[in-house]
């Protein structure tokens, strides 16, 4: 016996057949694995569901009426929700229009108005507002509420409507590509320096490259930049002085971004990694002495710690 079952999450309809309504509902929301690839994740849960058909076909023929009877059922529901809700603001619009009101009574309005549009975060921030001026709230409490609307703006600009669920793919791309430069330059570094090959660890792990081949190499160095060598500002990201300065700023590359690429996605982490670099690097120009050479993943690091602290809610 098969059921035809339908779900919802919150901007997504789906409908299907199945022997088990409870196990395939399981599928879609992860928690066992099996079935369901094209829908899987999210926070599905179950509509209603019709029981019964013997055969797939006819699971099939039904899942398209029961379909049809839901859009059905929700257009009417946002139809009626829609009337309702606007004969409750029109009266609020006759008392906002309505001179001999008082201002208790038009203020209470305009507020029942902007609670009306309560799910969008800038009209919800409008209404503590209106809140803290009727109370008399201090400058400090209405500069907090104007942060946080200008924060809630921005948020909603840049943040993906997909979150949570983007493949991990530039946080160990980018790593790898570091360690194959790494091992060249390193590799390049016997040729230059003299040095025998050989792997002794003592030495490869304590072995720092120096001034002039960092700068070959295109270290942040500021006179060189003064000299229109601009790309060193991009650079420098990817120059590394040694094996433990490489080894433990992956190590802190790879934790900080696996978590902001799995939520943002990678053209996001991207961005945020290059400007992450350029600041990085802009911070070593105005406090390092500006006749050293830096290899500025570090700092790099550091901007990117921050951009986490401050995109994550």
């Amino acid at each position: 016996m098969y059921d035809v079952y339908l779900i919802k999450d919150s901007h997504r309809t789906y409908i299907g057949y199945t022997s088990n309504v409870n196990r395939r509902l399981r599928q879609h929301n992860r928690e066992i694995k099996g079935g369901a690839r094209a829908t899987r994740g999210g926070t599905w849960s179950l509509v209603c569901f019709v029981s019964g058909f013997e055969t797939i076909g006819a699971a099939m023929s039904a899942s398209e009426v029961v379909l049809n009877i839901q859009l059905a059922r929700d257009r009417w529901h946002t139809a009626v929700q829609s009337v309702l809700t606007m004969s409750k603001m029109l009266r609020y619009h006759r008392i906002l229009q309505d001179s001999s009101a008082d201002g208790g009574t038009r203020l209470h309005a305009c507020a029942q108005l902007l609670l009306y549009h309560r799910s969008d975060k800038r009209v919800a921030s409008k209404v503590r507002a209106i809140r803290l001026i009727v109370r008399d709230a201090s400058i400090a409490e209405l500069f907090y509420e104007d942060s946080l609307a200008i924060g809630q703006r921005l948020s909603d600009a840049f943040t993906p409507s997909k979150m949570g669920s983007h493949r991990i793919v530039y946080t160990y791309i980018f790593p790898l590509f570091c360690v194959s430069l790494y091992s060249y330059t390193a590799a390049d570094y016997r040729n230059y320096s003299g040095k025998p090959y050989g792997w002794h660890i003592a030495s490869v792990i304590s072995e720092q490259f120096d001034f002039d081949f960092l700068v070959t190499w295109r270290g942040f160095y500021l006179p060189a930049v003064q000299q229109g060598q601009r790309d060193r500002w991009v650079l420098s990201v990817i120059v590394h002085e040694g094996l433990q300065h490489i080894v433990s700023n992956m190590l802190m590359y790879v934790v900080l971004a696996r978590h902001l690429e799995r939520r943002y996605g990678t053209w996001r982490l991207v961005v945020v990694s290059t400007l992450s670099g350029i600041g990085g690097n802009l911070f070593c120009c105005l406090f390092s002495d500006p006749c050293t050479v830096v290899a500025c993943f570090q700092a790099c690091s550091s901007s990117r710690a921050l951009a986490d602290a401050s995109l994550t809610p």
